[in-house]
């Protein structure tokens, strides 16, 4: 468990899915300069609340980098803009994603790595291929950091939900494919199409673990998901805010539509080991014009 001065005045900024890549798809007109807009985000809010004197906390929400590279100098390139940014922050934590593990190899991600510090990771490394092999530890990977009343519970993709500590303000953040059913109707019923396949073909091919109520997350009281690259917004279900925070890097050009461009990286604001507020810091994503070469999406809808 990492344990934080509950003395000062801390900010922890949530990053969810960046998907960094230098590859642009056939049907995009250049994937790397809608990142950029996002890293740029991130910059400013970091050099914003470090004016105003809070101790800065950049934590990722999983993966980072979308595929392993196969240029080194291009590897080297967009590792060093992730450790440019981690290194403005004052300390830089990640909750591990399905990309950090799937694709282990020649990805920069772990090179950003010096050791792992969760235990729940831990135990199960032995039958896993992922290793961290950095030589200076730019992002933690832990289970868990407490300052003063608040906790931040990382659940990793592959690991067991964390327990909450009772009596403390329990805050999750989830890589994992968790979706509940109200929530996903509810988003459904606002003309959003959130999944191309079926429920029964993503609890199958996906592991998607459908839910029916809160009870699976008891004793938390705020839940961040990354993860889930199109459902997006807050909910709340019996004194529980689940806000899901979908993906800033859009793989997909079914995720580039102009009615969804809007993304919240959520500052938690704690001073004195109390939770102060909680900033949703919106950011609008370049539009499907800037993005999208519609003759190509035709042309493969043909084919």
């Amino acid at each position: 468990m990492e344990q934080l001065n509950s003395s000062t005045k801390n900010v922890y900024l949530l990053v969810t899915d960046l998907h960094k890549s230098p590859r642009t798809p056939a049907n995009r007109k250049n994937y790397p300069k809608e990142i950029k807009v996002v890293e740029n985000k991130i910059d400013e809010l970091i050099n914003q609340y470090k004016s105003k004197g809070y101790s800065v906390n950049l934590i990722w929400l999983g993966d980072i980098f979308h595929r392993s590279y196969r240029s080194p100098d291009v590897s080297m390139s967009d590792k060093s803009d992730i450790a440019l940014l981690c290194s403005k922050a004052d300390k830089c934590y990640s909750v591990l994603g399905n990309h950090e593990e799937t694709y282990e190899k020649d990805n920069p991600f772990w090179h950003l790595v010096k050791n792992i510090k969760s235990n729940k990771l831990t135990n199960i490394m032995s039958y896993r291929n992922w290793r961290p092999k950095g030589t200076m530890a730019f992002i933690d990977i832990v289970d868990r950091i407490e300052d003063g009343e608040v906790e931040f519970l990382f659940n990793h993709y592959s690991t067991d939900i964390i327990v909450p500590t009772p009596n403390k303000v329990s805050i999750g953040l989830f890589h994992k494919p968790i979706v509940f059913r109200e929530i996903l109707d509810d988003a459904k019923n606002n003309n959003r199409k959130m999944f191309e396949l079926s429920e029964e073909e993503m609890v199958s091919e996906y592991n998607y673990t459908y839910l029916n109520d809160d009870n699976y997350l008891n004793g938390y009281q705020i839940c961040y998901f990354g993860h889930n690259h199109l459902l997006y917004g807050n909910w709340n279900n019996n004194g529980v805010r689940y806000c899901y925070l979908g993906s800033l890097g859009r793989t997909n050009h079914i995720e580039v539509q102009n009615d969804f461009l809007e993304r919240t990286i959520p500052a938690v604001i704690i001073e004195n080991g109390k939770l102060e507020d909680i900033c949703e810091h919106k950011i609008t994503l370049p539009n499907r014009e800037e993005c999208v070469k519609e003759e190509v999406v035709i042309k493969n809808k043909v084919l």
